[in-house]
This record gives structure tokens, C-alpha cells and sequence, in this order.
């Protein structure tokens, strides 16, 4: 990302952000709400258009790129799950375009930590969702999101506070199996145990970078700052 700036008439904005997510790389993005974290992605995505020359994808301009070509290589997960009204085994495959085994999907659920709960549901992976997968709670809409994510094996993943509505435990294990991966992140959060596991914390606010570094060293400056945030996402 190179110098990017962007307005809405609704009045958020981005003004001069410029970031490298490398190979395999780590990079948390921290800031309260409006500070401009989802609109970053979204001109990553394209679901907005950024100005030319200010968002790469492999060296390319996102601009240039096919946008079925580039959300195959940049997979987008966000905190409000978007879910069918359909099966939990169709809101995995979606758009997959390939055969998945039930092997294959129980697999990317166990990596989610949501296989146990699946297999005790009476229809397993035929079990509806509900409208908007209101039939699931919040943490089980996350983390088949993720697992969606997970089948898809994009190199690059961008991950909007996905891990909102999970408890410690099961976030525990999900960092776990996010860090672990191959997978370059970009990870918006305000959790300690995401952050800290970041390569470098971006610190935002009014669209724009306030600081940057490793979480312990952003921490120790803008501690109050940091503390202002976790408590409005936790109200």
C-alpha cells in the first residue's frame, strides 16, 4: 500500500497510509472504530476502487488485476459473518468451483474449532444456518467464516476482527492456527494475544497511521490510547 488516500462523501477517509505485508509476513492494525481498518480493506479488495498506483498485489496494480483473480489470491474474512440462508455445507463451498469431500470440510472446521459442535448438530454439514445464519451464534458464524476462508488456501488473508465473539480458549487456538500457517495476514484487532503475535501493529485513528512498531513497544506509548479502544469494543 503506498501512499493511499481515499474519501467517502460519508465522511470516512484514508489519507497517506502506505504499508508492506511480505511473504508470509504479519501485520495487526489497531484503532477505534472509524479510523478508517475496513475501509483499508475494502480498496485492498476493490469492493471500493483505490486511486491508481497505491495498492499492490504481488507487484501488480490491483487495478490491472482480474477481480475474480485477485479475491482468489487475497481471501477476506469480517466480523459480521456474511452467511446463506442454506446448509453449513454450502456456505463452505460457495463460489469454491471444485468437489470438496466431507473429509475436506470437517478438516477446515477442526482447523476453525468448530468440527466438535458440527458433528453433534443432528444433520451435520446439512444443517441449515437460518437467515443470515441467525440460527448460529455469533462465535460459530466466525468461525465458519474462517473455515470457509481456510478451504479456499489463499496466500494472502485480510481479517476484519474475526475473533470478536470467541472466548479465550477458543481464541487461543485460532491464533494458533493462524499464525502458524503459510499464509501472509493482515489482521484488524484490538486483542492483546492477536497483536502481540504481529511482525508490526499499525496504531490508527481518523484514517490516518498514528504509529507504528512491535505491539509491546506501541503499547508502552499509547497505553491509555490502546486501553480507550479494547474498552468500546468491549461495550
Amino acid at each position: 500500500v503506498r501512499d493511499l488516500s481515499f474519501a467517502w462523501p460519508q465522511g470516512f477517509s484514508l489519507s497517506g497510509c502506505s504499508c508492506t505485508l511480505p511473504e508470509k509476513g504479519r501485520i495487526g492494525i489497531c484503532g477505534p472504530v472509524g479510523s478508517g481498518k475496513s475501509l483499508l480493506f475494502d480498496l485492498i479488495m476493490r469492493f471500493e476502487q483505490p486511486p491508481p498506483g497505491s495498492v499492490y498485489v504481488r507487484g501488480q496494480d490491483v487495478l490491472g488485476m482480474p477481480v475474480a483473480e485477485l479475491r482468489r489470491t487475497v481471501g477476506y474474512a469480517l466480523q459480521s459473518a456474511r452467511l446463506l440462508s442454506d446448509s453449513i455445507r454450502n456456505n463452505l463451498v460457495f463460489g469454491l468451483g471444485r468437489t470438496v469431500s466431507d473429509e475436506e470440510l470437517y478438516e477446515v472446521l477442526d482447523q476453525a474449532a468448530l468440527a466438535r459442535e458440527v458433528r453433534k448438530f443432528p444433520d451435520g454439514l446439512d444443517t441449515v444456518t437460518g437467515e443470515k445464519g441467525m440460527r448460529l451464534s455469533g462465535g460459530q458464524r466466525q468461525r465458519l467464516a474462517l473455515a470457509r476462508l481456510f478451504l479456499r488456501r489463499s496466500s494472502i488473508l485480510l481479517l476484519d476482527d474475526i475473533l470478536s465473539a470467541v472466548d479465550q480458549s477458543t481464541e487461543s487456538r485460532l491464533v494458533d492456527v493462524l499464525f502458524n500457517g503459510s499464509a501472509a495476514i493482515m489482521v484488524a484487532s484490538h486483542r492483546h494475544a492477536v497483536l502481540e503475535r504481529c511482525d508490526e501493529v499499525l496504531l490508527m485513528q481518523d484514517g490516518k497511521i498514528l504509529d507504528r512498531g512491535p505491539y509491546d513497544s506501541l503499547a508502552a506509548r499509547h497505553r491509555r490510547f490502546l486501553i480507550s479502544i479494547e474498552k468500546d469494543k468491549a461495550d
